[in-house]
């Protein structure tokens, strides 16, 4: 196995359009590289995009990156890329493919396609929650239906909460959309009985102090209050010349 600190090999041709860099990635804790990459000059040092587990690393351990070759003309860069994913071992490495290049504009083969493809249905298979991103799992919270046993639930437990005034409105709409596993909004929507949850009668009201809004139950007959007025701007006077 090839152990590189830093080697640098510059083409140094500025004429030449479209080079690349060589890189490695290196768990700062255990000091091993993790991946092997390409890509334009600034790639080695931007985390976005990269896979679960090497987000992972970078969030617990950090990466150090090492810079192996630079200005390269973009099917050099493929090669050596190759031949150090080879080098250190595919299986060693956060690396889908060996033939996976890490730059656009070079299409990958049936075959590594392929390969990427079986290694994340094994990965699934493993972790369900595999290659589900935050934004994912936001949206699928968001779209998660409440039953009607749940429903009741929450709504003593916002009658009961906020006439304390020991949270927020928000607070308490996060607090409980984690409890149930939706989204804030879904919360927010009930609490103000909104969309699909306009059928269930307001229970709450607030009324404006000094540094917020206090809710309280409501009192019979009367009427709730759940958003600000809205204030209807005045449109601007035309300020042409009536002439007759």
């Amino acid at each position: 196995m090839l152990h590189l600190t830093e080697i640098i090999i510059s083409h140094n041709n500025s004429t030449m359009k479209n080079l690349k860099t060589v890189y490695l990635h290196q768990n700062k804790v255990t000091l091993k590289t993790i991946y092997v990459g390409c890509g334009s000059e600034k790639r080695p040092y931007d985390m976005w995009g990269r896979s679960a587990e090497h987000k992972n690393v970078i969030k617990t351990d950090g990466v150090e990156v090492k810079i192996v070759a630079k200005d390269m003309p973009v099917k050099a860069a493929s090669m050596l890329e190759k031949q150090l994913i080879k080098s250190y071992g595919l299986k060693n490495l956060l690396n889908k493919s060996i033939n996976a290049t890490g730059f656009a504009g070079h299409s990958k083969s049936q075959q590594a396609k392929d390969a990427i493809s079986a290694s994340r249905a094994e990965k699934k298979r493993l972790d369900p929650n595999y290659g589900r991103s935050e934004k994912t799992e936001a949206y699928a919270a968001s779209m998660r239906l409440l039953t009607d046993n749940q429903i009741e639930a929450i709504i003593e437990e916002i009658n009961t909460t906020l006439p304390l005034g020991t949270t927020t409105a928000l607070e308490l709409d996060a607090e409980i959309g984690l409890k149930y596993g939706v989204a804030a909004s879904t919360i927010w929507d009930l609490r103000s009985r909104k969309h699909r949850y306009a059928k269930y009668p307001q229970t709450l009201t607030r009324s404006k102090i000094k540094g917020g809004w206090a809710f309280r139950l409501l009192q019979e007959g009367e009427t709730p209050l759940t958003h600000n007025p809205k204030v209807k701007s005045k449109g601007k006077r035309s300020m042409r010349r009536i002439t007759k």
